[in-house]
């Protein structure tokens, strides 16, 4: 679902393939807006997609899938800094905000009002769950680190990221790979250009951003 340490596990899984949808739901929409435009959104939604679905299911007798989770409290305003200049251009041409206006709470009101609070859910719901034809109760993982799930063709392992050196030394075995040292520090929003204003909406907005947050994801997988 973007931003919960799938980059750290890429490097582990010899080709491998490393995709945030199966059925056109992005984690970053405006990023995809406005790199593709709206005709080629539909091209890839009712052509890329349903291809991508279908090459999966004949060139793979068994398919593994490796995904994590991560408290929405931290991942969402992650996936909001790190495609921040798309979601503030398509703030700003929703709302009608212009660039000179003075508001010191800009990034705050503009965070509670595009960025979709229910997005973790319904990427459990419409993309694993639906791809791998597990129930979405099966697929939370409550109080658990990791599971594995095992359905038709698929075996499904969902990990937590903040538990990642746990997942990996379940995940390594799983996938019948030597043990090796896996670099944890990759993609994290506290490297890049934005940092600073990162750490700083972090805690100025800390309440805003657990209030707009899905409750229902949180509760499911042991956030609360």
């Amino acid at each position: 679902m973007g931003k919960v340490g799938s980059s750290t596990v890429e490097g582990l899984v010899l080709n491998s393939y490393h995709t945030h949808t199966f059925y056109g739901m992005p984690p970053s929409f405006p990023y995809h807006l406005y790199k593709y435009g709206r005709l080629k959104i539909l091209l890839r939604k009712y052509f890329v997609y349903p291809s991508k679905r279908l090459i999966l299911y004949l060139n793979r007798k068994n398919v593994t899938i490796v995904t994590f989770f991560r408290d929405p409290v931290a991942r969402d305003p992650s996936m909001f800094f790190q495609d921040l200049p798309y979601w503030l251009t398509y703030y700003m041409s929703k709302s009608g905000v212009k660039s000179r206006s003075e508001d010191p709470d800009f990034l705050r009101v503009a965070f509670k009002e595009i960025f979709p609070r229910d997005y973790p859910e319904r990427w459990v719901r419409l993309e694993l769950c639906r791809l791998a034809g597990i129930r979405y109760e099966d697929a939370c993982l409550g109080g658990e680190p990791f599971k594995v799930i095992e359905s038709g063709r698929f075996r499904v392992f969902i990990g937590r990221s903040e538990k990642m050196e746990e997942c990996l030394k379940a995940l390594i075995p799983y996938l019948n790979l030597s043990s090796k040292v896996v670099d944890e520090d990759k993609n994290r929003g506290s490297k890049k250009w934005y940092a600073q204003l990162y750490r700083e909406f972090c805690l100025a907005a800390e309440d805003d951003i657990k209030d707009h947050c899905s409750k229902g994801f949180r509760d499911d997988n042991g956030y609360s």
